[in-house]
C-alpha cells in the first residue's frame, strides 16, 4: 500500500491583475486536477489560494504512486504477421523488437473487426516525483492569460514575473525547474509587514505559516469575509450604511493580503454633483466604498480597504483623501462643463459618432428611435411629440464628458441633464429608464414612455445588426444582442396589444435601403424565439416539451405566448394530463397517415355505431361551448381535462381505422375536432416525452 500525502504548489510573483486573479487560480486548480485524474493519481480534495503576490494549490491526500496497470500494445494484423510458411514477417519482428521481447511472446487478439498480434505487459506505476513536474509545467502553460509577460533573459512567459516556486509533497521537495526557477519550500510574506524568507515545512502548514509569520491571509474567501465584516462594522460605528458593490469587493480582496478598513472624508461641497457620479468615481477610480445615510443619500465619508496595519493610519487616510479630492474635482469639472449647454444642443453632436458604418451615426439612430416611438406611443396613450423628443434626447448624454469618463452612467446622467435643462418630467424619467432591464432578471421601466424607448432601442439594434449580417455566432456576441433579445421579450410581455411581427417590419421599413439582408425580420423573430426558449427552460421553470407545445405563430404576442405556456405547465401537473397527451399523440399519428387531412372535417353523428363515439361527440360539443366562454388558458385546459374518461373509452371500444371508408373518415373527423379543442391553447401531444 503506497503512502498518501498533501501536495503544495505555490508561484510567488509580482503583483497579479486583481480582476483576473480568481479566474487564474481556479483555472490552475482545474488544470492540475484534470491532469491528476488523467494520470490515475487519486486525491481527497483540491483547494486554491490567491493573493496579489501568489497563486497556490493544495492537493490533499494525493497518492504517492500511480496504480500499476495492464497495458496491451497492438501490432500488425494477423494477415500480415506471418508468411505462407508460417515464419514471422519483418513487421512482426520489428513490433516484437519495439516491445523489447521475442515474437514468440506475442499473443493474438481477435474481434469482430479483425485480428492482430498484441503484446500484453504490466506497467509499474510512476511516482509523483516523476509526474508532477510535467503536470505543473503543462498546467501553467494552459492558463487563460490575456497578455503574457517575459522577464529576464529567458524565454519563459507568465502573467507576471515569478520569483519563487514551491513544489512540496509531504515534507519532501519535488526537485524540478518551473518557469526557469528551481523548486524549493520557501516563500515570502507581506511585502511591507514581513521580511525575509519563510520556510514551509509541509503543505498543511502553508496557510497557518503565512498568517502567523507572513501577515498574509492566503484564502480568498476568508479575506473577502473579513473585509465585508470590517466594512459593515466601520459603517455602523458612524451610523451609516455602506454601499458594497460585489465586483468591487472581489477586486479589493484580490488587491490585499492583510486588509484593514479605514474611514476617509471629502469636502461636502462635492455632494452637489449627482451621487451616482460621485459613487462611480469612488468605486472605479479609487476602489473605495461610499457611505450613505439611512435615507440612502450619499454622505461625504467613504471607506478605504488598506493592505496593511500602520502605526500611523491617519497618513494612509490623508493620502487617500488627497487623491479622492483630485478625482472628485475632475468629476465636478466634467459635470459643470456638461451643464454649460442644454441637453437638446447635444443632439447634433450625435452626428460625430458612428453607430455602425452601414447603419449611419448615432444621430440617425436617434431619428429612427423617434419614428419607432411615434409608432408605439398610441398603444400606451403617450403624447406623440413628447415620445419623439424623448427618443431624440435618449442618447445625447453619450456626448457629455462625464459619461465619456464613466460609461456606466449613460442614461443616469441624461436624466440629470434633462432635469437641469427643464425637460418634461416624462422625458427625464424615460431617458434614465430606457436602458432597463440591464440583465435578464433586472427591474423593468416603470413609465409608459420608458418602456417605449426601451423597446424601440432594442428593436432598432437587433434589426440593424442582423440586417448587416453581424448576428451572434458561437459564444461571440459583441453587440449584446442576446441580452437585448431577453430584455425585449420581458418588455413586450408588459404590452399585450403590441404585435412583434408588426414592430419588426416597422423597424425594417424605417431602415430602408441600409439593410442588406432581405430576411432580417424573420431572422430576428427566429432569434427571439430561440432566446425565449433558452431563457424559460434554462432554470427548469418550464420543460422543453412544454415550450415546444406552443405554436411559434403565437410569438407575435409575447404575453399571449407566455400565458399559453403557463397554462400548459399547470395542465402538466394534472393527473389527466399524461393520458390526454398520449391520446393527442395517437390522434396526430392517425391523421398524419391520411393523404388529405383537410378533407377530414365534417362529423356526421348518424354514422356513429358505438356508444363510445356518441359519448365522446357529446363531450366534445359540450366542451366547445364551454371553452368559448373561457378566456383564461389555464382554466380552459382544466376544463378540457374532463375529456379523459370519454377519450379513454373511445380508444378502448372503437376501431378508428375501420374498413368502411365513410365510417373511418367520420371517426377521424371526430378525433380532429377533439384535437382542435386542445389546439386553442397548445399542442399537448408534444408533452408525451415529458410525461414518460
Amino acid at each position: 500500500m503506497h503512502e498518501k500525502n498533501d501536495f503544495l504548489l505555490e508561484l510567488l510573483t509580482e503583483e497579479l491583475p486583481p480582476k483576473e486573479l480568481t479566474t487564474l487560480a481556479q483555472a490552475l486548480t482545474e488544470a492540475i486536477e484534470k491532469k491528476l485524474k488523467e494520470s490515475s493519481l487519486a486525491y481527497q480534495n483540491a483547494q486554491y489560494f490567491a493573493t496579489p503576490r501568489r497563486l497556490a494549490v493544495l492537493i490533499q491526500q494525493l497518492d504517492e504512486v500511480q496504480p500499476d496497470r495492464q497495458v496491451e500494445r497492438r501490432g500488425p494484423p494477423l494477415s500480415r504477421a506471418f508468411d505462407n510458411e508460417g515464419n514471422p514477417t519483418q513487421a512482426t519482428l520489428g513490433f516484437a523488437q519495439s516491445c523489447g521481447t521475442k515474437y514468440t511472446e506475442l499473443n493474438e487478439l481477435k474481434t469482430d473487426k479483425g485480428a492482430w498480434l498484441v503484446y500484453a505487459y504490466r506497467e509499474t506505476g510512476r511516482s509523483v516525483f516523476e509526474l508532477l513536474p510535467t503536470i505543473i509545467q503543462e498546467a501553467t502553460q494552459q492558463l487563460p492569460i490575456r497578455k503574457p509577460m517575459r522577464w529576464g533573459s529567458h524565454a519563459y512567459t507568465f502573467v507576471r514575473p515569478v520569483h519563487a516556486v514551491i513544489m512540496l509533497y509531504g515534507e519532501k521537495i519535488i526537485p524540478c525547474e518551473i518557469l526557469g526557477l528551481q523548486s524549493a519550500n520557501k516563500t515570502q510574506g507581506h511585502r511591507f509587514l514581513s521580511s525575509g524568507w519563510l520556510t514551509i515545512k509541509q503543505p498543511n502548514e502553508y496557510e497557518s505559516t503565512l498568517k502567523k509569520s507572513g501577515f498574509v491571509i492566503p484564502d480568498f474567501n476568508e479575506r473577502k469575509n473579513i473585509i465585508e465584516k470590517q466594512l459593515l462594522d466601520a459603517a455602523s460605528q458612524i451610523n451609516h450604511d455602506v454601499n458594497i458593490d460585489v465586483d468591487l469587493l472581489d477586486e479589493v480582496t484580490n488587491l490585499t493580503e492583510w486588509p484593514v478598513v479605514l474611514t476617509g472624508t471629502f469636502d461636502a461641497a462635492f455632494l452637489e454633483i449627482p451621487q451616482e457620479a460621485l459613487m462611480s468615481s469612488m468605486q472605479h477610480h479609487q476602489r473605495c466604498f461610499p457611505l450613505v445615510d439611512q435615507h440612502k443619500k450619499l454622505t461625504n465619508q467613504f471607506l478605504i480597504v488598506s493592505n496593511m496595519v500602520s502605526k500611523e493610519p491617519q497618513k494612509i487616510i490623508q493620502g487617500n483623501e488627497r487623491v479622492m479630492r483630485a478625482r472628485l474635482s475632475d468629476a465636478d469639472y466634467f459635470y459643470r462643463q456638461d451643464l454649460s449647454k442644454p441637453l437638446i444642443q447635444y443632439v447634433d453632436d450625435l452626428n460625430r459618432v458612428v453607430f455602425q458604418a452601414p447603419l449611419g451615426t448615432l444621430y440617425e439612430k436617434a431619428e429612427r428611435l423617434a419614428k419607432l416611438a411615434a409608432f408605439l406611443a398610441p398603444l400606451l396613450d403617450v403624447n406623440l411629440p413628447i415620445a419623439e423628443r424623448a427618443a431624440l434626447l435618449a442618447k445625447t448624454d453619450l456626448m457629455t464628458q462625464l459619461v465619456g469618463e464613466f460609461p456606466e452612467l449613460q442614461g443616469i446622467m441624461g436624466y440629470y441633464y434633462a432635469l437641469k435643462s427643464g425637460e418634461n418630467a416624462q422625458i427625464t424619467e424615460a431617458i434614465k429608464e430606457h436602458y432597463l432591464p440591464h440583465y435578464a432578471d433586472a427591474p423593468l421601466p416603470k413609465t409608459a414612455l420608458g418602456k417605449i424607448l426601451a423597446i424601440a432601442d432594442r428593436v432598432d439594434t437587433l434589426i440593424g445588426i442582423f440586417g448587416i449580417n453581424k448576428k451572434p455566432s458561437g459564444d461571440k456576441d459583441p453587440f449584446g444582442l442576446r441580452r437585448a433579445a431577453i430584455g425585449l421579450i420581458r418588455l413586450l410581455q408588459e404590452i399585450p396589444s403590441l404585435n412583434l411581427d408588426t414592430l419588426l417590419c416597422q423597424s425594417v421599413a424605417i431602415y430602408g435601403h441600409k439593410l442588406t439582408l432581405p430576411t432580417v425580420a424573420d431572422d430576428v423573430r427566429d432569434f427571439i424565439y430561440e432566446r425565449l426558449k433558452h431563457w424559460v427552460t434554462a432554470d427548469n421553470e418550464y420543460t422543453i416539451e412544454q415550450f415546444l407545445s406552443i405554436d411559434k405563430k403565437h410569438l407575435h404576442h409575447l404575453a399571449d405566448f407566455m400565458a399559453r405556456l403557463t397554462a400548459v405547465r399547470a395542465f402538466s401537473t394534472l393527473p389527466e394530463s399524461k393520458s390526454l397527451a398520449s391520446a393527442n399523440k395517437r390522434v396526430v399519428h392517425l391523421l398524419e397517415k391520411q393523404g388529405n387531412i383537410a378533407a377530414i372535417d365534417t362529423v356526421e353523428p348518424s354514422l356513429f355505431k358505438e356508444s363510445a363515439e356518441k359519448i365522446l361527440w357529446q363531450a366534445i360539443t359540450t366542451k366547445e361551448t364551454e371553452i368559448n366562454a373561457i378566456a383564461d388558458y389555464t382554466d380552459r385546459l382544466k376544463t378540457l381535462a374532463a375529456l379523459k374518461e370519454p377519450v379513454d373509452q373511445f380508444f378502448d371500444a372503437v376501431m378508428v381505422m375501420a374498413e368502411d371508408t365513410s365510417l373511418r373518415q367520420n371517426r377521424l373527423a371526430l378525433l380532429k375536432r377533439l384535437r382542435a379543442l386542445f389546439l386553442t391553447v397548445a399542442d399537448i401531444s408534444r408533452l408525451v416525452m415529458a410525461s414518460t
